[in-house]
C-alpha cells in the first residue's frame, strides 16, 4: 500500500517552474532520497508535503486523505498532517536542555506528564541521548545535535519523517555513522522516510527508492541499483557515480546484446533500445583497466593518490577519462598506457 502519493504536483512562483509535474507513490516504511543538485526543486517537494508551501497544482495524499488537492481546493495544516521533519540547521533550541527540546511538541499538544516523559526519554534512547537529557545544546557536538532534533521528530510518532539534508553539517565519519542510525531507526520504528540531498553517497546507501530530480522535473525514480546499473540519461550516469560519458557508434545488434564502436574499437554490451546511429557510453571508472597489449592507449595526465586505490585522468584522442585501480597500479603522470573497457551502457542521449 502506498503511504505518500504525490500527483501532478506543480509549484511556479509568477513564471517560474520550481518543480514541475511532480509524480511519485512512496510506499510504508519506505526510506526513499530525493536526490539532485542545487535549485532542482528537492527542497520545495518536502516542504509541499510538509505544508509549509502550497503547490500551484496537483493532489498530495496520505493512506487516501488529502493532504493538498488543488482542484477541490483542499489543504490541511502542517500542524495537522502527522509529520515530523529535520531540518538542516537542526533549529534546536539553545536556551532549553536536551529532554525540554525533545519533549517540546508534547507540551504544545498538552500531553501529560508521564506520557511526555515516556515518550521523551523513548525517543532518546532511539538516539542514544538517553544520558544528555539534562545538557543543554551548546555541549554537544553537532552529531549529538544532529541527534536532539531526531529525537523531537520522533517523538510524536509521525507517520512520515522528512528529513532535509540532515547530514550536511557533519564531517565524513559522522554522516557515516548517522545513516546507519537513521536506517536502523526506521527499521525498528517501520516508519516511512523521506530524505532530500544533494550527496549521491547519502542516496544510495540508504534508500530503498531514489527520486532523481535536475530542473524542476524528475529524470528517473528506481532502486539505488537501478538507478546505477540503468541510468535513464547521461545526466543520471553522470550525477550518480560519476561516469565516463564517451561517444560512440552502433555498429550491429543481436536480440540480447550490440556492438558499439569506441575510440576505433568494438565493445559487445547489453543491448539498449535505440533508433540512433551514434549514442553515449556510459562507463565507469572502475570499468576502465590497465591493459598492456591493448591498441587503445591514454596518455596519463592527473594522478590522484586514495589509499587502497588510485584514480588516473587519461587524455584519448580528443577526451579526457577516468580510470580507478587498486594501488598496485601505480603509474607516472605523463605514461601513455594501454587499457580496456570492461563494460558500458548505451545512452540514447
Amino acid at each position: 500500500m502506498s503511504t505518500l502519493i504525490l500527483k501532478n504536483i506543480t509549484k511556479k512562483y509568477n513564471k517560474d517552474v520550481v518543480v514541475n509535474n511532480f509524480n511519485a507513490e512512496i510506499n510504508k516504511n519506505e526510506l526513499v532520497t530525493i536526490v539532485g543538485p542545487s535549485g532542482c526543486g528537492k527542497t520545495t517537494t518536502l516542504r509541499m508535503i510538509a505544508g509549509f508551501i502550497e503547490p500551484t497544482e496537483g493532489t498530495i495524499s496520505v493512506d487516501g486523505n488529502d493532504l493538498v488537492n488543488k482542484d477541490k481546493n483542499v489543504f490541511m495544516e502542517p500542524e495537522k498532517r502527522e509529520i515530523g521533519m529535520v531540518f538542516q540547521s537542526y533549529a534546536v533550541w539553545p536556551h532549553m536542555n536536551v529532554f525540554k527540546n525533545v519533549s517540546y511538541p508534547l507540551k504544545l499538544r498538552k500531553v501529560n506528564k508521564e506520557e511526555l516523559t515516556r515518550r521523551t526519554r523513548e525517543a532518546l534512547r532511539l538516539v542514544h541521548l538517553e544520558k544528555y537529557e539534562n545538557s543543554f545544546v551548546h555541549e554537544l557536538s553537532g552529531g549529538q545535535q544532529q541527534r536532539v532534533a531526531l529525537a523531537r521528530a520522533l517523538v510524536m510518532e509521525p507517520r512520515l519523517l522528512l528529513l532535509d539534508e540532515p547530514l550536511s553539517n557533519l564531517d565524513a565519519a559522522l554522516r557515516e555513522t548517522m545513516r546507519s542510525e537513521i536506517k536502523e531507526i526506521q527499521r525498528k520504528l517501520e516508519v516511512t522516510i523521506i530524505n532530500v540531498t544533494h550527496d549521491q553517497t547519502e542516496a544510495m546507501t540508504m534508500s530503498d527508492k531514489v527520486i532523481i530530480m535536475n530542473k524542476g522535473s524528475i529524470i528517473q525514480i528506481g532502486t539505488p541499483e537501478e538507478i546505477y546499473n540503468n541510468p535513464a540519461n547521461s545526466f543520471v550516469a553522470k550525477f550518480i557515480g560519476s561516469a565516463n560519458l564517451i561517444n560512440c557508434k552502433l555498429v550491429t545488434e543481436s536480440e540480447s546484446t550490440m556492438m558499439v564502436e569506441v575510440f576505433g574499437e568494438h565493445l559487445e554490451i547489453e543491448r539498449k533500445e535505440t533508433l540512433n546511429e551514434n549514442g553515449i557510453l556510459s562507463v565507469r571508472p572502475h570499468h576502465i583497466t590497465p591493459m598492456e597489449n591493448s591498441t587503445l592507449k591514454g596518455k596519463i595526465i592527473r594522478k590522484l593518490y586514495q589509499g587502497d586505490r588510485i584514480e588516473y585522468h587519461l587524455q584519448v584522442e580528443e577526451e579526457v577519462i577516468r580510470m580507478i585501480t587498486d594501488a598496485s597500479y601505480n603509474y607516472p603522470v605523463d605514461d601513455v598506457i594501454g587499457f580496456q573497457i570492461t563494460k558500458g551502457i548505451w545512452l540514447n542521449d
